[in-house]
């Protein structure tokens, strides 16, 4: 099974329900939606590792006894946050590009 783009992955899963139902078949773009959803939540891979130092305002954080620091509100994802110099150096996932008709692959489709 291999498929290069949007059109083939939607292709493939309707040859794998075995099912030309024009609903089941109009419900297959919410499934792949739901399917990168869940992706984002669960695959950690080098490819969804980003690095952001960050400059630091020292109002914006505070020091705990490990020398690691807490984010202000809002800053949600990061999974590592250190102090270096002026910066806070954030290690976070970032979201797989989502496969549309206007975007028809990403780096997972292709690997």
């Amino acid at each position: 099974m291999s498929f290069d783009s949007y059109s083939d992955l939607k292709a493939s899963i309707q040859a794998w329900l075995d099912n030309n139902n024009p609903n089941l078949i109009a419900s297959i773009p919410d499934m792949i939606v739901l399917a990168e959803s869940w992706l984002n939540r669960h695959l950690r891979t080098r490819e969804t590792e980003c690095f952001a130092p960050t400059p630091l305002a020292p109002e914006d954080v505070t020091e705990d006894c490990l020398g690691i620091y807490a984010l202000p509100t809002g800053w949600n994802g990061a999974r590592t946050v250190r102090r270096v110099g002026a910066y806070l150096h954030l290690l976070y996932n970032k979201r797989i590009p989502t496969l549309s008709n206007g975007q028809p692959t990403n780096w997972l489709l292709e690997k």
